[in-house]
């Protein structure tokens, strides 16, 4: 009895799965250069593998690339930003990994500032929640010369 070879498609999401777990960071990054460009229901899988290398890779050059990868991809079409919008928005790291962006006019016109700036520190210090996991993080945001 012989086997039909696999799809198209999972040969091509193993191929770039290989990539992805290879030791060497420049077959690291072909493999999200690829799996960025998979379509279709191989994307969802791609992204899911992207959006773990971004938060997990030990080499930061890896990560930024898997984020780069994935920017287009967080944002639905027709909704990307002016530099004049992408300047109010700030990036979070919760304890446990995950990555978020918030916009700066809205976190400081919410009102949850845990402590005012002043001193030495130029910045605000608000409590968010982390929306994937939900942890509470402190983060510093600069309240001061918003629109």
């Amino acid at each position: 009895m012989k086997l039909s070879p696999p799809p198209r498609t999972a040969r091509e999401l193993w191929r770039v799965h290989r990539l992805l777990t290879d030791p060497r960071i420049a077959q690291r990054k072909e493999g999200i250069v690829q799996a960025a460009a998979l379509v279709g229901p191989d994307q969802t899988v791609a992204h899911g593998w992207l959006r773990t290398i971004a938060a997990e890779d030990p080499m930061l050059t890896v990560r930024e690339a898997a984020r780069e990868a994935l920017h287009p991809a967080a944002a639905p079409p027709g909704t990307t930003l002016d530099s004049n919008e992408q300047r109010y928005l700030i990036t979070t790291r919760c304890p446990e990994g995950h990555n978020s962006q918030h916009d700066r006019r809205k976190l400081c016109a919410e009102r949850r500032v845990l402590l005012r700036a002043g001193g030495a520190s130029p910045a605000d210090r608000i409590l968010l929640h982390c929306p994937t996991c939900g942890r509470e993080m402190v983060v510093e945001v600069d309240c001061g010369e918003l629109p």
